[in-house]
């Protein structure tokens, strides 16, 4: 098997070890755990100021 590289490389040869061991895409195949807690941390920091802002103008208003 051979694929044209479109940037002028050259032919790109997969070797056949790869062709062996290589698993076909209608086998279910589990996906591996990437998550990270970066969104859930960014989501409770706007909470946060959110939070202390609302604070911040309650207190502006009932004291004036």
């Amino acid at each position: 098997m051979t694929l044209e590289n479109f940037n002028e490389v050259g032919p790109i040869e997969v070797p056949q070890e790869v062709k062996d061991n290589a698993k076909p895409l209608e086998e279910k195949m589990e996906e591996p755990d990437t998550s990270t807690s970066t969104p859930t941390y960014a989501l409770a920091g706007v909470a946060l100021i959110l939070f202390g802002g609302s604070i911040l103008l309650y207190r502006r208003k009932s004291a004036a």
